[in-house]
């Protein structure tokens, strides 16, 4: 007869949220920029989808994208654990 296992539980730090984190929207797309590469964090670049556009619009990587995304004043944008 097996016996269950018990597994020590990871360190409260490792849950932590970021300092500054983008916020979660339901118009938001992310790509990948670039070939993936061993070894090297890939690069994403953020579009921008709210209705009403004519074209996604591009805004940039994560960093540029926080400070754009976590202002937007758009009624329904964010999931609703977020606002």
């Amino acid at each position: 007869m097996a016996l269950p296992q018990t597994l020590p539980s990871p360190a409260p730090e490792a849950y932590r949220l970021a300092d500054v984190r983008i916020r979660r929207c339901v118009f938001r797309r992310i790509a990948t920029v670039g070939e993936l590469r061993q070894g090297r964090d890939p690069v994403y670049e953020v579009h921008c989808l709210l209705p009403g556009l004519r074209a996604p619009v591009t805004i940039g990587d994560f960093g540029m994208a926080t400070g754009v995304c976590n202002e937007c004043t758009a009624e329904g944008t964010f999931r609703p654990d977020e606002d």
